[in-house]
């Protein structure tokens, strides 16, 4: 058994950017978050543990959680595709390291870590 952090693949997170409003109320719409009350676009990352970047999303338009970032990026071909090279070589899964929201990703990725969500009240 290995200690922890030396099969790590990497660290996965979605980020918001701001972005200027439009004139357009459709577009205006479409970039809105209500959640961080600004226009803006998300886009998804996974790094190394040296801090590379392994891969970025194209950055969304609409206002969306990050697992469903996670579906629609294809991402989970590329993990898989690592974990097997690590199985082949290690004899493990590789692990990735998530926030809390990717709630279910080790349903879809064997290995990955998300911390548990806080408990409303």
């Amino acid at each position: 058994m290995t200690k922890f952090g030396q099969n790590i693949l990497g660290s996965l997170d979605a980020s918001v950017q701001p972005i200027t409003r439009s004139v357009i109320k459709e577009i205006q719409r479409a970039y809105y978050s209500g959640k961080n009350k600004i226009h803006c676009v998300k886009t998804q990352a996974l790094v190394s543990p040296t801090g590379l970047l392994i891969h970025a999303s194209k950055p969304v338009e609409r206002s969306i959680h990050d697992f469903q970032l996670f579906k629609i990026s294809n991402l989970d071909e590329l993990i898989a595709k690592e974990n097997e090279k690590c199985e082949l070589v290690l004899g493990f899964n590789a692990t990735t390291l998530t926030d809390s929201g990717y709630q279910g990703i080790m349903k879809i990725l064997p290995g990955s870590i998300t911390p548990w969500k806080k408990f409303r009240n």
